[in-house]
């Protein structure tokens, strides 16, 4: 996994989930706002008919779109639509983690935002050029 911050790092994702690799909300939003990152928050994911919470959180061309509080349903619809919406970009994280559907421009964004790993319960796509 090339996101690991060292190679002694351990992430125990089958005991603890999704949730021992994505940052809380808070976190995520404390962290990328204390390195400059504008944030927005958004209770509609795109318009879809699903319920979650949606950050999302740019500095310059880096940026992360993440949800939050998806069932495991609405997080494969919203997957559907990041999907299509973001998989033409020249690099990329594109996740369905879970409960959580995120996608993150760069791996700054992705170590400053408090990822812990790339481990992944889901669909995932990842593109480093």
């Amino acid at each position: 996994m090339f996101f690991r911050h060292n190679k002694s790092e351990k992430v125990d994702i089958v005991k603890n989930g999704a949730v021992s690799v994505v940052p809380s909300k808070d976190e995520l939003i404390r962290n990328l706002t204390d390195e400059g990152y504008t944030i927005s928050q958004f209770n509609d994911i795109y318009g879809l008919d699903v319920t979650g919470e949606r950050v999302y959180a740019e500095n310059g061309s880096s940026c992360i779109d993440i949800c939050y509080k998806l069932s495991k349903e609405d997080a494969l619809k919203a997957f559907k639509y990041y999907e299509e919406k973001y998989l033409s970009c020249d690099y990329y994280i594109i996740a369905q983690n879970e409960n959580f559907v995120y996608y993150i421009s760069d791996k700054a964004a992705f170590r400053k935002s408090g990822f812990k790993s790339t481990d992944n319960i889901g669909n995932q796509y990842i593109r480093e050029n």
